[in-house]
């Protein structure tokens, strides 16, 4: 992806070289572009992994519920009744 945003940038990069920029500067200004994108990334995909587990954690805790039902053979699971997570 930054081989694609240097091929892009190839005439901002020569325009800002004649300006004066050093190559520090031009790699300080591709590098930070990736690494925006990357924390974008990375924050958006922790936002939806911690949505994905809360609500895939409440899925499991009914369906754990619904087998105590069954194997008990009853309706009214509670206290000792709760299967034990390992």
């Amino acid at each position: 992806m930054l081989a694609t945003v240097v091929r892009q940038r190839t005439a901002e990069i020569g325009v800002r070289m004649t300006l004066g920029a050093g190559p520090g500067q031009i790699f300080n200004l591709i590098v930070g572009q990736g690494l925006r994108l990357t924390a974008i990334g990375v924050s958006a995909g922790l936002i939806v992994a911690f949505a994905l587990t809360r609500t895939r954690g409440q899925d499991d805790h009914r369906s754990l519920r619904e087998d105590a039902r069954k194997d008990k053979g009853t309706s009214d699971v509670g206290g000792e009744d709760w299967p034990r997570l390992q």
